[in-house]
């Protein structure tokens, strides 16, 4: 457990680069709700949050969980419906999945997602075998950016914390990351290469500027 090294991954913006579509789905289901998002409430209260904080930001109240499993589910549908035609894995994704899963790296999965687009996601990109421990908020006690997930996806593969490397888009997830201990590859999906070089161990746009070798030596230098 010691000297053995993991990749954990985030989802929305890192396994699929979705984010567009998320924002999309957004406004027009709080419109419906009767409030108008702004671009900064995207990035400041959507993006790296779960739809429980969303809504009650919405709602401008807190949700209760009958409204909470309703009107998410009725939003994620919605996103479902208006992205799957242009579903695709992040670039690389699949030879880098394919080149850990040779190298004997564990991998895994942490997300703020719910369980219908993590399943969603894994079984329209036929990806779900590559994630030998698959963790959402349903399954700890806090969502990111509190390090839960990511601990508990690292005590799943068995591997301390400071052996994975997780790659993220989000600034709550960085922090969730950086909080359970673990090394940060940034995804420049969401936000510019300047802002998460700021506070990532390293930055990449898609998985064909990620090999085996530069993973280890993130592991090795950070």
């Amino acid at each position: 457990m010691q000297n053995r090294i993991g990749a954990i991954f985030d989802m929305d913006g890192v396994i699929c680069n979705n984010n567009d579509w998320h924002r999309t789905s957004w406004m027009a289901f709080a419109k419906q709700l009767g409030k108008e998002l702004t671009d900064d409430d995207i990035e400041t209260k959507v993006y790296g949050k779960t739809n429980e904080e969303i809504l009650g930001y919405v709602l401008g109240r807190k949700v209760t969980e009958e409204e909470n499993v309703r009107l998410a589910e009725e939003k994620e549908a919605m996103f479902r419906l208006m992205y799957d035609p242009h579903f695709a894995l992040t670039k690389g994704l699949l030879s880098f999945l394919e080149r850990l899963k040779s190298a004997d790296i564990p991998i895994g999965l942490g997300t703020n997602a719910p369980l219908s687009n993590l399943n969603y996601t894994l079984e329209k990109g036929q990806i779900g075998a590559y994630y030998q421990v698959q963790i959402n908020p349903d399954m700890v006690a806090n969502p990111k950016p509190a390090p839960d997930i990511y601990l508990a996806v690292a005590h799943g593969l068995g591997i301390v914390p400071e052996n994975c490397i997780v790659f993220e888009d989000s600034f709550g997830g960085i922090a969730a990351a950086k909080a359970a201990g673990c090394k940060v590859v940034g995804i420049d999906s969401t936000y510019p290469k300047e802002r998460l070089s700021q506070v990532c161990d390293y930055v990449i746009s898609d998985f064909d500027e990620m090999t085996i070798e530069l993973f280890q030596q993130i592991i090795r230098n950070a």
